[in-house]
């Protein structure tokens, strides 16, 4: 049976965080939690401080997932969350590989959604960036397709009209 990592002691004689620690954190300087592996916070050059987690993924290289800023997101909270990903990683998955993946997916499907939504009206406007300029009556063919097309069939969807 896996053991269930909890919040230890410090080990190897490291201190644990607290907000003291927190708030005197330099810009750029980076501290440990010994209560919670792979719990870290880091003063930004801005002053602020953000909390992050650091593993070794499956592949053996070391990656951070960022968990929030000071303030917003207490130490207490930081740990739970940190745990948390520290579950995760136990049990085979990579959180960060994850995160991606999810991120992926979404602006994939916002991409279909864009070209779902395609309408005769954004099909004009690409008509006259990219073909009308280099034309000698452009500026004519632009005004007969805003004043007589679009109007009527603007917010059509574009394979509406296949041959």
């Amino acid at each position: 049976m896996a053991k269930r990592p909890t919040l230890n002691s410090a080990p190897n004689g490291r201190s644990p965080l607290t907000p003291v620690i927190i708030a005197d954190l330099a810009p750029g300087e980076e501290r440990g939690d010994a209560q919670c592996p792979g719990l870290r916070v880091r003063g930004l050059s801005s002053g602020r401080k953000v909390f992050f987690y650091r593993y070794r993924g499956t592949d053996g290289a070391l990656r951070e997932i960022g968990l929030g800023h000071v303030g917003p997101l207490t130490l207490a909270k930081a740990r739970d969350a940190a745990l948390k990903l520290r579950v995760e990683r136990d049990q085979g998955k990579d959180p960060q590989l994850e995160k991606r993946t999810q991120r992926l997916e979404a602006a994939r499907q916002r991409e279909e959604e864009r070209k779902a939504a395609y309408t005769v009206t954004n099909m004009c406007e690409e008509y006259f960036r990219e073909v009308l300029p280099n034309l000698k009556r452009g500026d004519e063919a632009k005004r007969l397709l805003r004043v007589d097309f679009m109007p009527f069939f603007g917010d059509t969807h574009r394979r509406a009209f296949r041959a």
